[in-house]
């Protein structure tokens, strides 16, 4: 069994479980709501919105553009 603490409110175990409680698990337990106490937790991958991607020129092209503008 491994020790975690809440995220946010959920249930476990047919009880309610509130965010900040600590709580007991198995070890081959997961959850979104919750993250094991006393772990540094894994860093997030933060992914570009699609909006982002699309609107960042690349940067063979923008070389290309401002050498074609300037003829």
């Amino acid at each position: 069994m491994k020790q975690v603490r809440a995220k946010a409110t959920g249930f476990y175990n047919g009880a309610r479980v509130y965010a900040g409680q600590l709580f007991s698990v198995p070890d081959e337990f997961k959850g979104s709501w919750f993250e094991a106490e006393g772990e540094a937790a894994a860093p997030k991958r933060r992914r570009r919105r699609r909006a982002e991607a699309e609107a960042a020129p690349e940067p063979e092209t923008a070389v290309a553009e401002e050498t074609a503008s300037e003829e």
